[in-house]
């Protein structure tokens, strides 16, 4: 898949929100909102995948309980295939999840297949099977960008940065109050009057850059008094 249809997917959800705030309570109807419109710019875009479990715990369940319980788990993973375009992709390991927001899948270099393993009804999946990346905040209620900004998003950024095979990685920040002014729009006044802000959306500008991840803000249009 091209990244611009990565970026064309979010910019299409930037406009939906900004059109319609209220339309999204959550972060997580923001995700799923990107993952349709992605979704439907491609031509049901499915992967080959081959989906393995670790064996079944048999340890205090009967012999019959046991049958069933890994009947069930083989008939999940015997699925062929799965869209590429997915959400809350997990990378991590059964000690340690670690969910990507967005994430588009490739097949294996080694393999034609996607692998996925599945522990204890868990996915788990290759993070060098991630083309584009995205990792997505939404922000409610705040007149101004977090304190320690690189630290509140660095979670997310470390997500992005282990994705060492990945074409693009996105941050999608959403708020339903500018936290970003534009500052080269405002006045001098205006201007260090939201110094503050700009400072820190300068430092996590400049880290994202640093972890070659692109940046977008995106709120509501604000509405002039007449």
């Amino acid at each position: 898949m091209k990244e611009k249809v990565v970026t064309d997917s979010i910019s299409e959800l930037s406009e939906r929100f900004i059109e319609n705030p209220l339309d999204f309570t959550v972060e997580a109807s923001l995700v799923a909102e990107l993952q349709r419109i992605m979704r439907g710019r491609v031509d049901e875009e499915m992967i080959s995948v081959e989906a393995k479990y670790n064996g079944f715990e048999k340890k205090g369940f009967n012999k019959n309980f046991t049958k069933y319980k890994e009947g069930y788990l083989e008939e999940i993973c015997n699925q062929d295939e799965i869209h590429k375009v997915q959400i809350e992709v997990n990378i991590g390991k059964p000690s340690e999840n670690k969910l990507v927001d967005l994430a588009v899948l490739k097949k294996n270099c080694d393999n034609e297949n996607c692998d996925i393993k599945l522990v204890k009804g868990t996915k788990y999946f290759d993070s060098e099977i991630i083309e584009h990346a995205v990792e997505m905040k939404f922000i409610k209620n705040k007149n101004v960008p977090p304190t320690g900004i690189c630290d509140f998003f660095e979670n997310d950024l470390d997500k992005l940065d282990s994705l060492n095979n990945a074409k693009s990685k996105h941050l999608v920040i959403f708020s339903n109050k500018n936290i970003f002014p534009e500052i080269d729009k405002m006045s001098s006044v205006d201007k260090e009057a939201y110094s503050k802000e700009q400072e820190r959306y300068e430092l996590l500008a400049g880290e994202c850059k640093e972890r070659n991840v692109k940046l977008y803000h995106f709120c509501p249009n604000e509405f002039d008094d007449e």
